[in-house]
């Protein structure tokens, strides 16, 4: 296998290198090569780590939305908080302060719950996949996976209510 790097990423990679050499601490040299192995690595795969973050942020965000409505094995409650799954859905946020706002966003939740057919409360889910939507303002991840078996895809707006595709 033969690794293609191209004059830029050669350009960095002897940047970060000057740096390791420079000064010449253990400490640095081991960090300095870990961060550079990282790069080239991240490069030479395309991946996109500010990307990578956002989908993982998002698929975080609906795990923790669908376990506040998720029942536990014996069904004596959820895995987790319900008020904390409509102020996630709501705007990612924590807990929402505001109780008229609070209210209207149960009220949507309920709603937005029934129409993905996973109302009241749910089994068991999976999320699998997620992906940026090119070109979003503010930036959005479709997020798929299965609920109760059956599929499902989300568009996940940075900091807006969660909506069905």
């Amino acid at each position: 296998m033969v690794i293609k790097i191209t004059k830029e990423q050669r350009k960095k990679i002897k940047q970060v290198c000057f740096v390791i050499f420079k000064y010449g601490k253990k400490y640095i040299l081991f960090s300095g090569t870990l961060i550079g192995v990282l790069f080239v690595y991240t490069m030479v795969k395309g991946i996109n780590l500010k990307e990578e973050f956002q989908i993982r942020d998002a698929k975080v965000r609906v795990e923790a939305i669908l376990n506040g409505i998720t029942l536990t094995k014996d069904g004596s409650g959820t895995l987790g908080n319900e008020n904390v799954s409509i102020s996630q859905w709501w705007s990612n946020k924590i807990i929402l302060t505001d109780m008229g706002q609070f209210s209207k966003a149960s009220d949507e939740f309920d709603a937005w719950r029934k129409q993905g057919n996973i109302f009241p409360y749910i089994y068991e889910f999976k999320i699998d996949s997620g992906e940026i939507v090119k070109d979003s303002d503010p930036l959005e991840v479709i997020i798929k996976g299965t609920i109760n078996g059956s599929s499902f895809t989300m568009r996940v707006p940075n900091g807006g209510k969660i909506s069905w595709e």
